[in-house]
């Protein structure tokens, strides 16, 4: 099943060096911690997913950071939460 879940979000970039997290992983979705600033992960994005040929549509901004991504037929959204220290 690894492998199907992989090819559905094959044009996705996952950066390297994150850690993947089990518990937030679901058949739709992917979680990972990594030791970057928000504004960081949301630039990465910002850049690999334009590469990817995604979209930005939209963007929010609060006690998290959400990116909406979309392709003919697909979107995609992006939560980058602050880690716990």
């Amino acid at each position: 099943m690894a492998l199907i879940q992989q090819a559905k979000i094959i044009d996705v970039p996952v950066p390297l060096g994150v850690v993947l997290d089990p518990v937030l992983a679901s058949d739709v979705s992917v979680g990972y911690h990594w030791n970057v600033t928000a504004g960081d992960a949301a630039a990465y994005y910002h850049l690999e997913m334009a590469q990817f040929g995604w979209r930005l549509v939209d963007q929010f901004t609060g006690p998290e950071e959400l990116l909406v991504f979309e392709k003919p037929y697909r979107s995609v959204a992006i939560s980058i939460r602050p880690g716990q220290q």
